[in-house]
Order: C-alpha cells, then sequence, then structure tokens
C-alpha cells in the first residue's frame, strides 16, 4: 500500500499521482491507497521507462496508419468540421499512448494551432497541457525518430 516504503518513495510520490490522474482525472483521492492505483503507476513506470521504444513503435504504427489510408504526415493534424484530426482519432481509440501525442506536440506544437470546440478534445488538451511538464524528454531525440520514420 501507499505507506509500505519498498512500493512508492517519498520522490516517487508525485509520480504515482500523476501516473494515477493521468489514467483516470476524475478518480477519487481515497481510491489512491489501493492495490489498483499501485498497478496503474507500475504500468505508467513502465511505459515510461521505456519511453522512447514506445515512442518508435507508436510513430511506425501512425505511420502505417498514414500509408494504408493514402494520407500524407500533415493529413494527421487537419481539421474538418465532420471529423477530429487523425492523431487525436489514434489517441481516442488507443492506437497511440497520451505520451506519444504529448511528445509529438512538444516538437511539433500542433495543438496551438487547434482551435476544437469539441468535449472530447477539451478533456484531451486538459490532460496534455497537464502532463506534459512531467514529461522530460530531450526533444531532439524524439524529432530524430520522427524524421527517420515519417521522411526517411
Amino acid at each position: 500500500m501507499l505507506n509500505s516504503k519498498e512500493n512508492i518513495k517519498k520522490n516517487e510520490l508525485v509520480y504515482f499521482f500523476v501516473a494515477n490522474f493521468i489514467k483516470d482525472e476524475n478518480m477519487w483521492s481515497g481510491s489512491l491507497v489501493g492495490i489498483e492505483s499501485e498497478k496503474i503507476y507500475n504500468e505508467w513506470l513502465k511505459n515510461v521507462e521505456s519511453l522512447k521504444y514506445n515512442f518508435k513503435l507508436d510513430c511506425e504504427s501512425l505511420q502505417e496508419f498514414i500509408e494504408s489510408n493514402n494520407l500524407k504526415f500533415n493529413d494527421l493534424f487537419k481539421i474538418n468540421k465532420e471529423a477530429h484530426p487523425h492523431l487525436l482519432v489514434r489517441l481516442l481509440g488507443n492506437h497511440i499512448s497520451i505520451e506519444t501525442f504529448c511528445i509529438i506536440d512538444m516538437v511539433l506544437d500542433f495543438s496551438s494551432k487547434w482551435d476544437i470546440d469539441d468535449i472530447m478534445y477539451d478533456s484531451v488538451k486538459q490532460r496534455v497541457v497537464k502532463y506534459k511538464p512531467f514529461l522530460h524528454i530531450d526533444k531532439e531525440v524524439y524529432k530524430s525518430i520522427m524524421k527517420k520514420i515519417f521522411v526517411g
């Protein structure tokens, strides 16, 4: 449980909260002392420790999506009145992680150009804005991964 030193050290507590609130932003604070919250944290920790690898896999998945739908890279970010941008749809469908979405935004800053008046996007945008400060990445490394996959 939370008070166990071997499970969560004090300096990890912030990330414990981040992991759980990213999973469920409406989480009740009382549920953070259960085994399920520890599982969520451990899963998040595993994902973050493999962040570059997971990001690469997600980008490869996006590239496959682009190719199979005869799209261009920029089409992932296009907004139209009938549908959400493809990148948002890939996130909402759990085809890419919230971390990948955040990193692509940190590299390209696409979300500042999105003017989407939609309750689903508002929820995602709020999570992304709150989560990005906790993702400590070297943008150049991730930019390079994106170039290799999307440019060739």
